[in-house]
């Protein structure tokens, strides 16, 4: 028992005095942590700093004079079979004089190893250079998204502009046409507006809509839903059509309210503003009444008055 633990004793100051050694020799490109009876030996002959391998070692109580080392390799550019080789030529320095301290012998031999470190730098380069195609990419979509913002900004500009012209013109055409709008209805912050034109052909029909949607805030309503009937005395029959606008089944409801008036010669475009609730039935609803309303207004409904009354000159 005293041989034995002597021979502990032994072990232990060689481990000792091995890590103090190995402290003292390497400087940056090899760093020793000591925490008990393990270290780590970082090792990086090369100037990259991710491309260094670390060699974590245990020591058993019997290392040197009995036992090796018991040792891990950790290296992000290390394949299976480089570690195997790594694996191999440690193995064989240590069998070159067992019972001696390897943790020096171990360390100089992988510095060593031109072809490992070959492997870490060419790993390195490619990494730098994907890090470098991606920073030119980043600045390439920077560059294509500030020539975005600017091409926005130009033609938010040239539209202004434009819009303000075209607002002009679509106003004076209200004018000629005798475009009337309606009064607001207002439910749950949702907006419905009703406008009339007289139309008697499809011309009419396109001429009245331009007209309304140069108005940037008709132009900007959530939905323009649109119907129009127009008898045609040649043939004792009615052009009609619709436009739901995205709100679905609300052109033919339109419609459907034209021809059960028995209105003629007339276009009806109600305006919704979404107002963020949403509301159900109800708005077909409201569609109904404002464009029931504008039509009783301006005489479309029958016994209501004689004669549809002319919308030149109505416009409110």
């Amino acid at each position: 028992m005293p041989q034995l633990l002597e021979v502990s004793a032994e072990d232990r100051t060689a481990q000792i005095e091995e890590l103090e050694v190995l402290q003292s020799i390497y400087g940056e490109q090899c760093s020793v942590a000591t925490a008990g009876d393990s270290c780590e030996i970082r090792i990086n002959p090369l100037e990259a700093s991710d491309a260094s391998l670390l060699l974590q070692v245990h020591l058993p109580e019997d290392y040197p004079s009995c036992s090796p080392p018991v040792a891990e390799l950790e290296a992000p550019w290390l394949t299976p079979e480089t570690r195997e080789r790594v694996w191999q030529g440690m193995a064989a320095v240590y069998s070159e004089d067992p019972g001696e301290p390897v943790l020096f012998r171990w360390t100089e031999w992988i510095k060593e190893q031109d072809s490992l470190w070959e492997a870490a730098d060419s790993w390195h380069k490619q990494r730098r250079n994907e890090a470098r195609d991606i920073s030119d990419r980043e600045l390439a979509r920077g560059l294509e998204e500030e020539s975005l913002r600017q091409e926005i900004g130009n033609r938010a500009r040239q539209l202004a502009t434009r819009t303000e012209a075209e607002e002009a013109a679509g106003r004076e055409m209200e004018t000629k046409l005798g475009i009337v709008h309606g009064s607001p209805f207002v439910d749950r912050k949702s907006t419905f507006q009703a406008h009339l034109a007289e139309v008697h052909s499809s011309e009419d029909v396109e001429r009245a809509m331009q007209a309304l949607l140069a108005n940037r805030k008709i132009a900007g309503a959530t939905h323009n839903i649109m119907a129009f009937r127009i008898h045609q005395d040649q043939s004792s029959s009615f052009l009609q059509d619709c436009d739901d606008d995205g709100e679905a089944a609300a052109g033919g409801r339109l419609l459907h309210l034209l021809q059960i008036v028995d209105a003629r010669n007339v276009m009806v475009v109600v305006s919704r503003w979404f107002g963020g609730t949403l509301l159900g039935p109800d708005r077909f609803k409201h569609i109904n009444n404002v464009a029931r309303a504008i039509l009783e207004e301006c005489g479309h409904i029958k016994g209501k008055g004689d004669n549809p009354k002319s919308t030149k000159g109505k416009k409110r």
